[in-house]
């Protein structure tokens, strides 16, 4: 039976609303704090010069071991690369092969895609106008490959999963650069999806970034874009039922496409904000929400050399309960974005890695059960896989709080 049971379009959403934002540009606020430290660790075994970089690692719970498991996407036909944690920094590497007809994997997720409280992992194919999923069998490894089309012309880019219409089953959304346009599959928790709803972007916006979090606090997941070309982040509140409201638009501000971006909350005030990763550029930018799905004041900062990479990751890297952001710049160093609580941020310079070394962040969390949070980092010039284990040297006397809401 195919997954796709029925094509029917269920809401099409046509019209956008704008809302125009400031941009102040700033080189980070010269706040003193701790010097972060982190310890290397190269991971043998595995390529990095092959992982597909725009997408950051998945960090979950693959094996149900209770440790965190990595899982990338690979340029090689057909794979995944799945990473199992042995709870100290380090990991046991595996290759998935994906049974099926694959071409160019952008953009993978997890979730538990069919109610059976076991991780399963959804990706799509850019040229074969598909999004995939395998079913996970609790120890690490995979179904076979489930297919659903997008149809004729499609070009995919990002994928995210999460509850739209209010049945409890996990829902797929994905990023249609050529048709301007997110796609959302329905699932019924018994590995089938049985509708689509269409929301549109705008006119040659090309959304290339896709994210779900509630944007103005009623209960229900929402969807958020990055539009390349319109040089903005679009947000579709959702009404609970599988249906959402016109896209409503902010500027990113600047002449810079961005390319990637982290929803989470970086001011502290309970409302989910936006972090954009600007192209060809050395900055990154931070959209504050508003609470009522429009976004406000862009804070842009300047990281003091030209950004390599297309991907940040985030987490609260000194243990004061605010969210930090972690990139890469062209002098071959990891740069840490130290935050507060009111959304400003202090510019740490990592000396972790050797000249001509090219770092790249890729996701945060604690790798050796230490309560600190550490880095997964790729060198793609070198092929080489990194953890970053937290010294914990900026953490205060208590308790990490792991509550603050992270949407990649």
């Amino acid at each position: 039976m195919s997954l796709l049971e029925s094509s029917t379009t269920a809401i099409i959403s046509t019209g956008t609303q704008t809302t125009t934002s400031t941009t102040t540009t700033s080189s980070a606020e010269n706040i003193p704090t701790c010097q972060l430290k982190f310890q290397r660790i190269v991971i043998h075994g595995v390529n990095s010069s092959n992982i597909v970089i725009r997408q950051p690692a998945i960090v979950a719970d693959f094996n149900n071991d209770n440790r965190l498991d990595l899982v990338f996407l690979y340029t090689k036909p057909n794979a995944v690369n799945v990473l199992l944690g042995n709870g100290n920094g380090t990991f046991i590497v595996q290759w998935v092969l994906l049974q099926g007809s694959l071409n160019v994997l952008s953009s993978i997720t997890s979730g538990d895609l069919n109610n059976d409280k076991i991780l399963d992992l959804a990706f799509v194919d850019q040229y074969a106008n598909t999004v995939n999923i395998v079913f996970g069998n609790g120890n690490g490894t995979f179904g076979s490959v489930k297919t659903l089309s997008v149809g004729n012309g499609s070009f995919l880019q990002g994928i995210t999963v999460a509850d739209f219409n209010g049945d409890t089953y996990l829902d797929i959304a994905v990023a249609n650069e050529y048709q301007n346009n997110v796609r959302v599959f329905f699932g019924d928790g018994k590995q089938t999806f049985i509708a689509q709803t269409t929301l549109y972007t705008g006119r040659s916006s090309w959304p290339n970034a896709i994210a779900a979090a509630d944007f103005n606090s009623d209960g229900y997941k929402d969807i958020a874009v990055v539009n390349y070309y319109a040089r903005n982040v679009g947000i579709f509140l959702a009404y609970g039922n599988g249906s959402f409201q016109a896209q409503q638009t902010s500027f990113t501000g600047g002449y810079y496409n961005p390319v990637a971006f982290n929803v989470a909350d970086f001011n502290s005030d309970g409302r989910f904000d936006v972090a954009v990763l600007y192209g060809s550029d050395n900055s990154i930018g931070v959209l504050f929400g508003l609470g009522n799905g429009t976004l406000g004041s862009t804070a842009k900062f300047v990281l003091g050399d030209k950004l390599i990479t297309t991907e940040v990751a985030v987490g609260d890297f000194n243990g004061d309960g605010y969210l930090d952001i972690s990139g890469s710049t062209g002098n071959y160093t990891i740069v840490v974005l130290v935050g507060n609580k009111n959304g400003n941020f202090e510019q740490q310079v990592i000396p972790t890695f050797d000249d001509y070394d090219l770092p790249i962040p890729s996701a945060a969390g604690d790798f050796n059960g230490d309560g600190y949070q550490d880095i997964v980092s790729m060198d793609q010039w070198e092929g080489f896989l990194y953890i970053l284990l937290n010294t914990g040297q900026c953490y205060p006397n208590k308790t990490l709080d792991t509550s603050t809401p992270i949407h990649q």
